[in-house]
């Protein structure tokens, strides 16, 4: 029982965190989500980028319960930080960034560049487990 209520618990976090954040401004129709293009990241860091960074905590929020719930049920980690390090939502818009910009041709092949997705295989890249 404390397995699945664990499971429920992440799977919430998880789906809090990967689903879109709206716009509150009225005079813009942008949604913060999975369909977002780097281009759009970027620009929305230059012009609300208060709005992103939040949408980027709960990327790692999300993330971060997936590690520690990987951790306990299947003795896995996604990535390895050091046990000191506390990753802020900027330190996970600049591994988002890294990882477009590192692998740029091959993510422009796509029409969309999820910053979920991309922060966690730049995660797994900057924090590599044994």
């Amino acid at each position: 029982m404390k397995k699945i209520i664990k499971l429920f618990t992440v799977l919430s976090l998880i789906m809090i965190a990967f689903s879109s954040v709206s716009n509150s401004d009225s005079d813009s129709d942008s949604v913060f989500g999975d369909t977002m293009h780097a281009k759009d990241v970027f620009m929305e860091y230059e012009t609300r980028k208060e709005l992103l960074l939040e949408y980027f905590s709960g990327i790692g929020a999300g993330i971060g319960w997936t590690n520690v719930f990987l951790k306990n049920t299947q003795n896995k980690d996604v990535y390895c930080p050091p046990n000191s390090l506390l990753l802020s939502a900027e330190d996970l818009y600049e591994i988002y960034k890294e990882e477009y910009y590192s692998n740029k041709g091959h993510y422009d092949s796509f029409d969309h560049h999820p910053p979920a997705f991309l922060t966690i295989i730049g995660l797994t890249k900057k924090f590599p487990c044994p």
